[in-house]
């Protein structure tokens, strides 16, 4: 009996990130690799998406961004046509006015997620022991002190999700 294998295709993965920056430009964007990176690996993920060229922030009000024209606008995602009047956003009419296929996406290159999301405080800490140094969320938060401590090591950004935790932070500061 042949082991079922799986083969991860990292660029595809950071593909999959280039489309969701450019459907959302003006949107951050978490990778959630909690679970070894659902089966991908964690770590490799991490260090491909960590390797993606860094995201060009927003300057100050009144400065033009080096990323973008005009607030708002992202120059990787260009329609080929424009819909008409009154049609829902992705939704093309042709000259009959019946709505046609979506209109295809010039994805802009991949930059680096702005943040890793996770489950576990473990897998934080293989991300870090591994090099990844971007911002990781630990989304199951903490359950003791001792994990907020190594979490505030780490340098994890947590979510908080009991009056516990959040006594537990306040009772830390």
């Amino acid at each position: 009996m042949e082991q079922a294998s799986a083969s991860i295709d990292l660029d595809a993965i950071a593909s999959n990130l280039a489309l969701a920056q450019t459907l959302a430009p003006d949107c951050q964007v978490m990778a959630v690799i909690k679970a070894d990176a659902y089966g991908h690996g964690a770590v490799q993920v991490a260090q491909h998406l960590q390797a993606l060229p860094p995201r060009q922030r927003a300057s100050m009000p009144g400065q033009q961004s080096s990323n973008s024209g005009q607030p708002g606008s992202n120059p990787g995602l260009q329609s080929t046509r424009q819909g008409q009047p009154g049609s829902r956003p992705g939704q093309q009419s042709s000259k009959s006015g019946q709505p046609e296929k979506s209109p295809s996406l010039h994805l802009s290159r991949p930059v680096q997620p702005d943040s890793f999301g996770l489950a576990r405080l473990s897998e934080a800490v293989t991300l870090r022991e591994a090099g990844v140094a971007g911002s990781i969320c630990l989304l199951e938060g903490i359950s003791n002190q001792q994990e907020l401590h190594e979490a505030g090591y780490l340098n994890l950004d947590l979510v908080i999700h009991s009056p516990e935790q959040l006594q537990m932070m306040a009772a830390a500061q």
